[in-house]
């Protein structure tokens, strides 16, 4: 029966994106901007998923108990998420909130984010821990993979028109019945019939832990940094609608999912640092190419419009996010599992699936955060493109042995190649942008 545990992962990760995007809807009638809105929400979703990570990353004794009490949590969270913005809505709440101020505001939505997000966190090292103690990169890879291609699902289904279908009350009791649904097989499966399988080899050598949780936190940063980038960039030729951007969210998720899967496959044969640097070389490498494929594709940033209706410009959109992007975040997703196979499984699967990845999330915030107040005002687009390239070479070096990595010098002629290689972002004289300059 522990084979039920894996779909239920994959119901966790859809129900985890499909909140994300509910409280997006939400948030926004409290805070009434899109930036602010946005920003409130990836930081208190991101932030709440590495401290239940990091908080979870003691060895559990009874781990699927434990993983079962976590979905039940998400789906109450869920439910307390409504009643808070419903009561926010109310019109003494509104005026209330109005006067005292944008802090206040934010305070309030974290308040109703926090506690499904915090029990989302922790559910991969808690569930990890019965399921992949066995062999932490690989396993926990494909859990990984399944929860990120489910959060796909998610996103497809609360991004293409499920709220609008069957109302946005009903798209969170939807949700949390999936959590519930979750959380009520796995107390069905139990820990005395699905008991933690223990590692029959010694682990492997492994770079210092402190080393592999900045390599964590950096390709975390960069990846969610990445996403910022390629979204404006993408708002630069598209139409501005939940649909566009959607797609984009989707192909990223997809990516992930395919990038964690093909490095657990990898570590069965590969070392575990050779599959993380070869990731993150390939991630740079599709950083630039990426870049460079879109100004191609898109003749010069031409605006890319809607031709014979919404299923075929979804498609366009899809399939260029595919070409472009896709590659980059296809590297990117398999970056974590080689990390958490490098940094062992003697003590159990949670404390490396629980530190590595409380890193990688909290990165993930500081990059987004990064890209969208630092990097894009400061240095725009094409240079941000750039810097993420050459960072993603950095962490690689991080991770290599001693006597293969870069002296100065190796950087210094990445960097110049790089910026010889890039193709220019210029607009076209049919892009937006262009158009509005004019």
């Amino acid at each position: 029966m522990s084979g039920l545990l894996w779909p239920c992962f994959a119901v966790s990760g859809a129900a985890a994106l499909g909140l994300e995007l509910l409280w997006m809807r939400s948030a926004g009638l409290v805070l009434g901007a899109t930036a602010p809105t946005a920003a409130t929400v990836l930081a208190v979703y991101f932030a709440g998923l590495g401290v239940g990570a990091a908080l979870a990353r003691g060895t559990p004794r009874r781990p699927i108990a434990r993983y079962a009490l976590l979905e039940l949590g998400v789906a109450a969270g869920a439910l307390w998420s409504v009643a808070v913005f419903r009561a926010l809505s109310a019109a003494g709440a509104q005026e209330a909130l109005g006067t005292a101020g944008l802090a206040a505001r934010v305070a309030a939505v974290a308040l109703a984010l926090l506690p499904a997000t915090l029990c989302l966190g922790a559910t991969l090292p808690v569930l990890g821990h019965a399921l992949a103690a066995s062999s932490v990169g690989k396993r926990g890879g494909l859990l990984y993979a399944l929860n990120t291609l489910g959060g796909a699902v998610g996103i497809a289904a609360l991004g293409f028109g499920l709220p609008a279908r069957i109302g946005v009350t009903a798209s969170y009791l939807a949700v949390s019945g999936a959590s519930a649904l979750a959380g009520v097989v796995a107390l069905a499966v139990g820990d005395d019939r699905a008991a933690a399988p223990r590692s029959a080899t010694p682990a492997r050598p492994a770079p210092a832990p402190a080393r592999l949780r900045l390599v964590a936190a950096g390709s975390g940063a960069l990846g969610l940094g990445l996403e910022v980038l390629w979204t404006r960039l993408f708002a630069q030729v598209l139409h501005n609608s939940v649909y566009s951007f959607a797609a984009v969210g989707l192909v990223f998720l997809l990516a992930l999912a395919a990038g964690a899967a093909l490095s657990a496959l990898l570590l069965r044969r590969t070392a575990p640092a050779v599959v993380a640097g070869g990731a993150l070389l390939g991630a740079a490498a599709a950083t630039v190419g990426g870049i460079w494929l879109f100004v191609r594709s898109t003749d010069g940033l031409a605006y890319v419009g809607m031709q014979t209706g919404l299923g075929e410009y979804v498609l366009r959109i899809v399939g260029l996010a595919a070409v472009t992007a896709g590659p980059g975040a296809l590297a990117s997703g398999a970056v974590l599992p080689a990390l958490w196979a490098a940094f062992g499984d003697r003590e159990g699967a949670a404390r490396p699936l629980g530190e590595l990845a409380a890193a990688n999330t909290l990165g993930a915030v500081a990059g987004a955060v990064a890209a969208g107040f630092v990097v894009l005002p400061a240095i725009g687009l094409r240079a941000g493109f750039l810097l993420a390239a050459v960072a993603y070479v950095v962490l690689a070096d991080l991770v290599a042995p001693v006597g293969a990595r870069l002296r100065p010098l190796g950087y210094a002629a990445l960097l110049a190649l790089v910026a010889l290689t890039s193709h220019p972002a210029r607009p076209s004289a049919r892009s937006p942008r262009a158009r509005r300059a004019s």
